[in-house]
């Protein structure tokens, strides 16, 4: 019996690290994906004035017309990952999500991405204030300032309303080492200073 429930164990352990090894290969053979797709909308892409206005809802991608909305990088925390259109668990177990319902890069208002808390977003917890994030799309790359992080409950959907010019906002999991289902939300918000080759005067026009 006691050779049996050893056995066991040691089965069950082995299934459980298989599983874990898959998830991760999984979510790197998909990005790797999307990295070839992004790069191949990069080349497709129209070059963009840096005298024109980068946050015009005319010239920002539809959510419906494609699945990789952009790339996400942090510097702070070495991240550098793609974002899919959607916040359901088969997108944020290989990339991060775009949230339907808020702004798409380019476009004026909120823009807001989730990614599990033990995968894509397991150091989000060290960007600090004043830190910068990247938001690249094919056509353009945007730079946005971190504001302030919170500790919010599930329900507390007003995190991702739109306020004054462009924001993003950035969703996991809380606590971070918790085990099972987390019961809040640790939330990361930042307001754009800089697309990428625009003058200073067209910055100021995009958040106002």
């Amino acid at each position: 019996m006691r050779t049996f429930f050893s056995s066991l164990l040691f089965f069950l352990a082995g299934a459980a690290i298989g599983i874990w090894v898959w998830s991760y290969a999984h979510q790197a053979i998909e990005q790797k994906h999307d990295e070839e797709t992004f790069a191949r909308e990069q080349q497709a892409a129209p070059v963009q004035s840096p005298l024109q206005p980068p946050v015009a809802s005319a010239q920002a991608p539809k959510a419906k017309d494609a699945v990789v909305v952009g790339r996400l990088s942090i510097a702070k925390i070495q991240l550098r990952a793609m974002v899919r259109e959607g916040s359901d668990d088969n997108t944020l177990d290989v990339a991060v999500g775009h949230i339907p319902g808020t702004a798409l890069p380019g476009q004026r208002g909120n823009v807001g991405l989730a990614a599990h808390r033990d995968r894509l977003f397991r150091r989000l917890a060290e960007v600090a204030r004043n830190d910068e994030i990247q938001l690249q799309t094919p056509a353009a790359t945007y730079t946005y300032q971190v504001d302030d992080m919170a500790i919010v409950k599930p329900e507390a959907v007003s995190v991702l309303a739109a306020g004054h010019g462009a924001q993003l906002t950035l969703v996991t999991c809380y606590p971070f080492d918790y085990i099972g289902s987390a019961p809040k939300r640790y939330i990361v918000k930042a307001h754009l200073v800089s697309p990428a080759g625009a003058h200073a005067d067209t910055v100021s026009a995009v958040q106002r």
